[in-house]
């Protein structure tokens, strides 16, 4: 599988992150990532969405689509 780890420089908090966590699941569904995890109060894996922050990546975006 393919996945991508994105952060940025803090400057701005962690909101670049929560942006495009949101973002990606409103754009495409929690179907479509085998994990999507980041700063906010939820994360996908397996097409599934979770309340609570993935262990280790409350501070960047972590993204695997199918």
């Amino acid at each position: 599988s393919r996945a991508f780890d994105g952060g940025s420089d803090g400057s701005r908090g962690e909101n670049p992150e929560c942006e495009a966590q949101q973002k990606l699941l409103d754009t495409f569904g929690a179907e479509s990532f085998m994990e999507l995890f980041g700063p906010l109060g939820w994360y996908v894996k397996n097409g599934v969405k979770y309340s609570g922050t993935f262990p280790g990546h409350g501070d960047h975006l972590h993204a695997a689509p199918y």
